[in-house]
């Protein structure tokens, strides 16, 4: 799953940017937590418009999430 995370968010980015993007994985019983660690100057491409571009990837891997024992998924965005 966190491979999924990272090739979906460093697929959104230029490739010389993309080597920038850090991700953390937390998970326990009921959820998966990704911190996700970007430079302030790409956040805007990762986030999008109103928070549409990380709200479709978070709907994406809720779906996904039934697989993996119906667990929440939670992304935090944090600026490096």
């Amino acid at each position: 799953m966190e491979r999924l995370v990272c090739y979906i968010l460093k697929s959104l980015l230029k490739d010389d940017l993309s080597n920038n993007i850090k991700i953390v994985l937390n998970e326990n019983e009921e959820h998966i937590s990704f911190n996700v660690s970007i430079p302030r100057n790409i956040k805007n491409s990762v986030i999008g418009k109103n928070g549409k571009v990380i709200n479709s990837v978070r709907e994406y891997l809720r779906t996904i999430s039934k697989k993996f024992g119906n667990k929440r998924i939670y992304i935090r965005i944090n600026e490096i």
